[in-house]
């Protein structure tokens, strides 16, 4: 299962990945799908992630201007489970032209990071077929 870490301003653009990610049957942790109303928000990332055997963090200029704790702490999550268990993926999605650096700067040698980027419309179609290929296959 592959967690799904999104800026709320990013919702349109992610919902349409995530909506092309269950056409092809990925099994994803989408907080608008897998939290039920009533329930702890914070306890229910900390599950999910700790469920997932991979962490899809949409980068966007969204992310960073709008990083709440929330997002510092899903991705700060995400480091130290890849620090614990090396079979642990984490991808980097690029949307746009942002410079911003969720991971603040930590050593990426560290743990497996993947990135896909998605900010050239004329290559999207062909890379989103290659990126879902690769989900599959780590699913």
């Amino acid at each position: 299962m592959i967690f799904i870490c999104y800026s709320k301003a990013d919702s349109i653009r992610v919902s349409a990945f995530v909506k092309q990610l269950l056409e092809e049957q990925i099994s994803i942790w989408y907080d608008s799908y897998s939290i039920n109303p009533g329930q702890d928000f914070s306890k229910e990332i900390q599950n999910g992630i700790s469920l997932c055997s991979s962490f899809l963090v949409f980068q966007t200029s969204s992310l960073s201007a709008n990083s709440t704790g929330v997002k510092v702490k899903e991705i700060k999550l995400a480091v130290n489970k890849a620090l614990g268990d090396p079979s642990f993926k984490i991808i980097r999605a690029l949307l746009d032209e942002n410079t911003f650096d969720p991971f603040g700067g930590i050593e990426h040698r560290t743990f497996d990071l993947t990135w896909f980027d998605h900010r050239h419309p004329l290559l999207q179609r062909k890379r989103l077929r290659a990126f879902t290929d690769y989900l599959r296959n780590l699913d």
